[in-house]
């Protein structure tokens, strides 16, 4: 469903084809199982082994096949972390980034692996590389601390946005925290915690549109609306920082906000009989945020949170704009032909991307999750007419009246011109 997941099947069938594997063997649900199960790469299909391969739930032909290719896969030891560091280099060089942070690609190597090995494009790479460029090193976390209460480690959500940390508060609560761009840049000063991180306008500033998103949408919101329980917290680095990890002098922002068990995009399929009460915190989530007239603009599963109590709540407002602005960023698989960049963001366009998402989950309760991009993305994007071929399938798996209700009426509020 995400664009990390279809990175990883890509980086798979581009390590198979290279050995004469058949793809015609390796759907996206059997690529997803070797990803899942950590034969990742081909050092981990040159070490696999029959009972590994068949407790995976790999199919008994295709775990033939890929022990028939073992002789063609090159030794284990010729396949290590500087192989895939040097290709991230090369990658890197082509997008024109000839003098990469050392200290930055060395971040990546140790703690995110998996997105390394799954970097097979220039886009992927750079994508990685600028995301890692946000992470604090050792100077910018002590920071953190000592001004936030807050001790912050690594992703908070294993193969997913770098952006987002696992971070401890004060009392002991586990957080989630998402470093923000742009950084305002602050004149000299002698202290670390810099007395522009006390002016009010500073630290409006820093953050940009998403941190006014933030702040608008969930700083005193009710309490009965599911939007993520976000603040918006700001921390100065004083001229005197050493910027190890790209972190210069400046007042910075980020989202501070509950940890959350996932996202619906990386837990199993809800179960149908309770998408319907799902889909309705969803519905309320866009009303409160139409209502102060902002449109989120990447209503999808990844930006859905579960806590463990099985309650939804919508995140991420970094596409967000306000209503009628021009959308900067979306997610086009989700959206409809009309969202284009730089169009007016209207609220039907959020009510078609719910729809679309929630469509998803149900595909993938009755067992066609890996169907869906085939049977709803059309020209990059999701037109209506594919949303309701979608629901006619469903109807056709004896999915309940209710489930169906709830996603056609998404369907009704998304109606408008040129959608």
């Amino acid at each position: 469903m995400d664009v990390y997941r279809t990175q990883q099947r890509e980086h798979l069938r581009t390590a198979l084809k290279a050995r004469g594997a058949d793809l015609t063997l390796f759907d996206d649900a059997n690529l997803d199982k070797l990803w899942d199960n950590w034969y990742r790469n081909v050092r981990a299909l040159s070490d696999a082994a029959r009972e590994g391969l068949s407790a995976a739930g790999l199919p008994p032909g295709l775990i033939d096949h890929i022990l028939a290719l073992k002789g063609s896969l090159p030794a284990a030891a010729e396949y290590g972390p500087q192989d895939y560091l040097k290709r991230l280099r090369e990658l890197l060089m082509a997008a024109r980034i000839d003098r990469p942070n050392e200290a930055t690609l060395q971040l990546i190597v140790r703690r995110h692996s998996s997105r390394l090995i799954a970097a097979s494009s220039t886009e992927t790479a750079l994508q990685l590389y600028e995301e890692a460029k946000l992470l604090p090193g050792p100077s910018t976390e002590a920071e953190i601390l000592k001004q936030g209460g807050l001790a912050v480690d690594g992703p908070a959500f294993p193969d997913s946005s770098l952006s987002l940390l696992v971070a401890m508060d004060a009392g002991g609560c586990p957080r989630v925290l998402k470093m923000l761009l742009p950084v305002l840049p602050i004149a000299g000063s002698s202290s670390a915690s810099g007395e522009a991180g006390s002016s009010a306008a500073a630290s409006d500033a820093a953050g940009g549109p998403e941190a006014a998103a933030c702040r608008a949408l969930c700083h005193g919101k009710p309490e009965a609306v599911p939007l993520v329980d976000a603040k918006v917290i700001t921390f100065t680095l004083g001229p005197e920082h050493s910027a190890t990890y790209s972190h210069y002098p400046g007042v910075y922002a980020a989202v501070l906000m509950p940890y959350y068990a996932g996202t619906v995009a990386k837990l199993p399929p809800i179960p149908l009989q309770v998408l319907p009460a799902a889909v309705q915190r969803m519905v309320e989530a866009l009303e409160w945020i139409h209502r102060v007239d902002f449109v989120h603009m990447d209503v999808k599963a990844d930006n859905i949170f579960i806590d463990a109590a099985g309650r939804w709540w919508l995140g991420d407002f970094g596409s967000a704009v306000r209503t009628g602005s021009a959308i900067m960023s979306t997610t086009r698989w989700f959206a409809p032909p009309a969202a284009t960049i730089k169009a007016a963001a209207v609220p039907q366009f959020d009510w078609h991307m719910l729809a679309v998402a929630m469509v998803i989950e149900a595909l993938r309760s009755v067992g066609l999750g890996n169907k869906w991009q085939e049977m709803l993305i059309d020209g990059g994007c999701t037109p209506r007419e594919n949303i309701l071929a979608a629901l006619k399938v469903l109807r056709g798996r004896m999915v309940d009246d209710a489930v169906l209700g709830s996603l056609h009426s998404l369907v009704e509020r998304a109606e408008v011109k040129g959608v």
